[in-house]
């Protein structure tokens, strides 16, 4: 008996041994690589998930190309976020525009170790009633339909990101950050491919709960602050089974930040510290310092917003207010 126990203490000591070792020559080998190549590294990682590497910003943000391109959205979604362990307010806009029902809708919240903001664009490929949107499937627009997006997230006034671009599911992650809710705050701008698309598209937003006065309109941008969602939340946590599972969602996600981070520590640095991104090259890839070419990766073609690199306050756009008053 004492013999078979020796044994086991030494495959543990052995296999201890070559794990501590192992630890030491992929901290090197990651310390030794360029910021880009590290930056290329997460990319490839991250490819198969629908999702790429932005360092300029430090976050994670969807492609073009994703996989759950192919899915849509449909409203069941958002309700079964809590069972991912993912916590967020949502704000669906429905509004009709040449002939069919679309849907732009924002997320802000945590997503398991990640504090994020999306805006998906989808469309229904009909005219839909106002009680058959939320139990309606809709598809994903096509490239040609894209929109030019952005958003800013604060929390407590500080930005964690600002992201813009042609996007169907513009997306942003801040990994191992843990955030509520209720204390983000999303600053964000759809621009329509026309004027009649963005009336359709305020008129929307009104019918979602949002007064006039909270709405920005300039010739076909629209831009508004997402803070408090108005309408009816999928996953509201109004019963005390859905309020326990939220609540020990979110003690589950501060606890695994907290692991993601310590485990992570010795990298403190993020790759966008040493301002290492410069420029864009003619194929909208990005320049590195020492004048290698990072591949942003996967059809993303994303980049932080004006004023983003500099500190500046995201801007967004000029705008002029809607008359004040609601509806109609």
């Amino acid at each position: 008996m004492y013999f078979i126990f020796g044994i086991f203490l030494a495959a543990g000591v052995v296999c201890g041994l070559v794990l501590h070792f192992r630890k030491k020559a992929v901290i090197r080998e990651i310390c030794g690589m360029s910021s880009c190549e590290k930056a290329d590294r997460l990319c490839e990682l991250l490819h198969p998930w629908g999702f790429t590497y932005l360092p300029s910003m430090d976050v994670l943000s969807s492609g073009k190309d994703a996989w759950q391109r192919e899915f849509g959205y449909h409203a069941a979604f958002d309700r079964s976020a809590p069972h991912f362990h993912m916590i967020f307010d949502c704000e669906p806009v429905y509004f009709d525009y040449l002939g069919e029902t679309w849907l732009i809708e924002f997320w802000k919240g945590q997503y398991g170790i990640n504090t994020g903001g999306e805006i998906g664009v989808y469309h229904a490929g009909r005219l839909l009633e106002s009680n058959e949107r939320e139990n309606a499937h809709f598809q994903s627009v096509s490239d040609d339909q894209m929109l030019p997006l952005s958003m800013e997230l604060t929390e407590g006034g500080r930005r964690i990101f600002s992201i813009c671009g042609r996007h169907w599911w513009l997306t942003g992650f801040d990994v191992g950050r843990f955030s509520r809710p209720e204390e983000l705050e999303m600053k964000i701008s759809v621009t329509c491919p026309d004027r009649e698309m963005a009336e359709a598209f305020v008129k929307g937003m009104l019918e979602a709960g949002y007064d006039r006065c909270e709405l920005t309109l300039c010739d076909r941008t629209v831009s508004l602050l997402f803070n408090r969602p108005r309408s009816q939340q999928a996953a509201s946590g109004k019963r005390f089974f859905e309020r326990c599972q939220r609540r020990l969602a979110q003690w589950s996600n501060r606890l695994w930040c907290s692991v993601y981070c310590w485990i992570t520590g010795i990298f403190c640095c993020p790759l966008s510290s040493g301002g290492w991104c410069v420029s864009e090259t003619p194929g909208g890839n990005a320049a590195c310092e020492d004048g290698s070419e990072f591949r942003t990766a996967h059809g993303a073609n994303l980049r932080p917003c004006a004023g983003a690199a500099s500190g500046q306050k995201y801007p967004v756009y000029p705008v002029f207010r809607l008359p004040s008053g609601r509806g109609g």
